[in-house]
């Protein structure tokens, strides 16, 4: 499987792999690793949100506001 340099890649981790992995990145130079945080942090941010959680729920009906 080729990649290219861009290629985004989605992956489904659980919250302790997550943090090893940022354990890892903590114990680099902070000037390399930073931008990776960042990303890892808003996309956690990004899926513990209620609404972002509850769209991926086929069977997840939005209350209309009337």
């Amino acid at each position: 499987m080729a990649l290219s340099k861009n290629s985004i890649i989605e992956l489904n981790l659980s919250a302790q792999e997550i943090n090893i992995i940022l354990d890892g990145l903590a114990a680099m130079p902070y000037k390399n690793v930073y931008h990776l945080i960042e990303k890892i942090h808003a996309q956690v941010n990004t899926q513990s949100n209620p609404t972002h959680i509850g769209n991926q729920d086929p069977n997840f009906t939005k209350k209309s506001s009337q």
